[in-house]
């Protein structure tokens, strides 16, 4: 039996290179070597790790290099082997790693672990699994372009493979980037294909999750009531479940958004309790901002001055994210406030920051209704009819439609063409 001096830990990486150059297979190494196939097999995907001095010796000859340069030594960093990152991608699939670091916003993070672990010859479900956390991790930092690319990987690999469940969860990721993107026909297209697919049927945690998805999509075009819809019944799957969803806050607070914006502080406080009271105990971070965010709007509504602080602390402990949306509430609360330069100046600024056409409309939507408020309707026909132009160019019909009635109604010189007691909401009954 050998002992430790004996064994000398295989550069595999060297080896390999080597290999690749002189065009050498390793089934020719092993006869070379007069090993076992399998044996080289384990020496070049790190199962076995520790080889035999007289092997190294063997195949340093072979290869015509030194010792040395095929050795890995103490004082060097030792490399995870391809067994070891196949491994950890096992891990990173069955754990979720995603879904583990993003309750601390942590995208970055998991991008650089799952591309760390991933190999083009692994199994294609696992492959399909960590383009689809991938695809997440990259959308969740704004990049679409590359997201699109790891979700339309894994829609070929569920294709290939057959896979239900990696052809549902791409559609979903394929669906959420277009959304994000302002594409919100196709978006809905695939949400469509998700809600109908067996693996959707078969797992209500997943249904719940994508039907709490389409409704926000449904609630940016302005489609309010089949929004709601969804979104009710995906809560309602989600309280049949017997382990808690790590992100049930965000359709309770997204659906405390959706009243909020319509006006109806009211409805919403109650979702803003359940989506804060989930968020603790997912321990949910960005949760409880957004929490903090809503209870900021729900104020505004009755002009308290410490909502604008309170919004100000939320946004900037989130820092990172949807924060297009979040501006998009913060100018409502200040219009509500009466804070009209503070509004012009968010408007003006995140405008030039973002490039969704969504959060573009919105917030020149209501740099419109804020000149309104402010009894300028004349300085507001522009800003409305941008918006119009914006929201009509990504298919958000009811959003149109509101703001399309509210240029008319000044236009037409309504007798409430005056500096307006209560601002503008999002709803069809504008004057309500």
């Amino acid at each position: 039996m050998s002992n430790k001096s004996d064994l000398v830990r295989l550069d595999t990486a060297r080896v390999e290179a080597i290999l690749k150059a002189k065009d050498l297979k390793l089934w020719w190494l092993a006869e070379m070597l007069r090993v076992d196939r399998g044996t080289v097999s384990r020496w070049m995907n790190g199962k076995v790790k520790w080889v035999r001095q007289h092997n190294i010796d063997a195949l340093a000859k072979i290869l015509e290099c030194s010792t040395h340069e095929i050795s890995l030594h103490e004082t060097m960093p030792e490399y995870a082997t391809r067994h070891e990152q196949s491994v950890a991608a096992t891990l990173i699939a069955d754990q979720n790693l995603l879904q583990v670091l993003s309750s601390s916003g942590k995208y970055a993070l998991a991008e650089a672990v799952i591309k760390a672990s991933m190999q083009p010859n692994m199994p294609l479900r696992l492959l399909g699994d960590l383009s689809i956390q991938l695809a997440a991790a990259t959308w969740e930092q704004g990049r679409h372009d590359e997201a699109l690319i790891h979700a339309q990987k894994a829609l070929e690999i569920g294709e290939a493979t057959g896979s239900d469940e990696i052809l549902a969860r791409a559609h979903l990721h394929l669906a959420t980037i277009f959304s994000r993107q302002g594409k919100f026909a196709e978006a809905l297209e695939h949400f469509e294909i998700v809600i109908e697919s067996s693996y959707s049927d078969k797992n209500p945690a997943f249904r719940a999750a994508v039907l709490c998805n389409a409704s926000t999509n449904l609630f940016k075009i302005g489609q309010f009531e089949s929004a709601e819809q969804h979104r009710l019944k995906g809560l309602e799957l989600y309280s049949q479940l017997e382990k808690p969803s790590p992100y049930l806050s965000i359709p309770y607070l997204t659906q405390a958004w959706s009243y909020l914006e319509r006006g109806l502080p009211e409805r919403a406080v109650p979702f803003i309790k359940k989506g804060e009271a989930a968020a603790q105990q997912q321990l949910y971070v960005r949760g409880k901002y957004f929490a903090d965010i809503l209870y900021a709007f729900v104020d505004s509504f009755q002009q308290i001055p410490s909502a604008k602080d309170r919004f100000l602390t939320a946004w900037h402990a989130m820092e990172s994210g949807e924060m297009g949306l979040h501006a998009c509430m913060g100018v409502e609360i200040f219009r509500r406030l009466g804070l009209f330069e503070e509004a012009f100046e968010w408007i003006q600024r995140e405008v030039a920051k973002n490039s969704d056409k969504y959060i573009q409309a919105h917030l020149i939507a209501q740099g419109g209704f804020a000149y309104i408020e402010m009894g300028k309707p004349q300085s507001a026909f522009p800003n409305l009819e941008k918006a119009i132009e914006l929201f009509s160019e990504i298919g958000a019909s009811g959003r149109v439609k509101i703001v399309t009635r509210i240029l008319d109604e000044h236009r037409k010189g309504s007798p409430i063409s005056h500096q307006r007691k209560e601002a503008y909401s999002w709803r069809d009954d504008v004057h309500a």
